[in-house]
């Protein structure tokens, strides 16, 4: 299973699995339930700082159009899932002109 760090600083989840700063981490099932039995992890999933990761492609169904209603977070995750590393100080505009152009042009 593949969990993600929302925040700004590397997260410790103990038994020396850090997640870090805005990044991903993949963890066997039966370790994230191990994990997942701490008070502080418990917390920082109830408050959305670790979240798991359900798929990491995206939707082949992914149109010019449905890129052109996402959000800014939607355009991040796009991206990142097609292994990109985002500058996630651009606006949407510029986000979504990098999701047309990795989706459909490959670059």
């Amino acid at each position: 299973m593949e969990v993600r760090n929302t925040t700004k600083g590397d997260l410790g989840l103990g038994q020396g699995y850090v997640v870090p700063a805005g990044g991903t981490l993949e963890i066997d099932q039966d370790v994230l339930e191990q994990l997942a039995n701490s008070p502080v992890v418990q917390a920082w999933e109830e408050n959305g700082w670790i979240v798991e990761v359900e798929d990491k492609k995206p939707s082949l169904e992914t149109t010019r159009e449905s890129i052109a209603e996402m959000g800014k977070a939607e355009m991040i995750e796009l991206l990142e899932a097609h292994g990109v590393e985002v500058n996630k100080r651009l606006g949407e505009e510029k986000l979504r002109e990098q999701a047309l152009s990795v989706v459909f042009i490959g670059a």
